[in-house]
């Protein structure tokens, strides 16, 4: 995905967020020390929005690294060494 079409949907998202914010009364209620302590400023919010989706992306691939390395090894071709450094970097990938 190219960074334009990433920053289009983050942008796209940060429109939304804003909006379900304006018709729940919160963001216009809330003193702006917490809007901004909250990361409600746009940078904060893409940059977190760019980071949750490399997440995502990393989690992927190494997911399907995983999936590869295991049928890999159950044919014979790959070590245990691969298949454990490939269940590392899934596991990792998957933690909060």
């Amino acid at each position: 995905m190219s960074s334009s079409v990433v920053s289009r949907v983050i942008v796209r998202g940060l429109v939304e967020d804003r909006r379900k914010l304006l018709q729940r009364g919160l963001l216009r209620n809330r003193p702006a020390e917490e809007i901004v302590r909250a990361g409600s400023r746009p940078q904060e919010k893409i940059k977190h929005r760019a980071g949750v989706l490399q997440a995502q992306a990393t989690l992927t691939n190494a997911e399907s690294e995983y999936e590869r390395a295991a049928r890999l090894y159950r044919e014979g071709v790959s070590s245990k060494a691969e298949l454990d450094r490939a269940l590392a970097q899934r596991d990792s990938a998957r933690a909060p």
